[in-house]
């Protein structure tokens, strides 16, 4: 049975969301290096699934997914951000409050982080676990609103027409209701 761009993205979004989530979790519980890796890993599925797989999708998003994760191979962020940038792009830069790239301190950063604490050579804090939570959801947002506004990736035409029929569904339930009290 074939999967529609649609259901997939939703599949890949919802994965995401449910590693940041669990990351959430982790940190109420008094677990921040784990909810630090778990935010990495929420974003790392949106790179993989939600943006990268797409562009490989010819039939098979199995398939799609393999060649997406064999190319962001063991966190690969910069092949990955140029790959995106380079198929659905270029996208606007995000910047942090203080004007660095937010994509730069990512990487130079955060997943620098989440590599020494896989291997043992830190724990984070629960200041530092939430501000890694944290921006790993703002990321993941700032990445779907410039998806959709690039036209060039199979979210903003799902974006489009749920907004569309989102219209439509409350322009006829304002008529409706005008209707009835008329």
């Amino acid at each position: 049975m074939a999967v529609s761009a649609e259901e997939f993205l939703e599949v890949a979004s919802r994965r995401s969301g449910d590693s940041i989530q669990v990351a959430r979790e982790l940190l109420e519980m008094g677990y921040p290096s784990p909810a630090f890796v778990w935010a990495v890993r929420a974003v790392e599925i949106f790179y993989k699934e939600f943006l990268l797989a797409p562009y490989y999708y010819d039939g098979d998003w199995a398939w799609a997914v393999r060649k997406a994760s064999k190319l962001f191979g063991s966190s690969n962020w910069d092949k990955a951000i140029v790959k995106v940038d380079e198929v659905f792009g270029p996208l606007d830069k995000m910047v942090t409050e203080v004007g660095n790239d937010a994509l730069d301190v990512w990487i130079k950063q955060i997943v620098r982080i989440r590599g020494d604490i896989v291997h043992g050579r830190m724990n984070a804090d629960p200041e530092t676990a939430q501000l890694a939570v944290g921006y790993a959801d703002q990321l993941i947002t700032q990445l779907k609103l410039r998806v959709v506004v690039t036209r060039k990736h199979p979210f903003s035409e799902v974006f489009m027409v749920h907004q569309a029929a989102r219209f439509i569904f409350c322009h006829l339930e304002d008529r409706a209701l005008v209707h009835r009290h008329a």
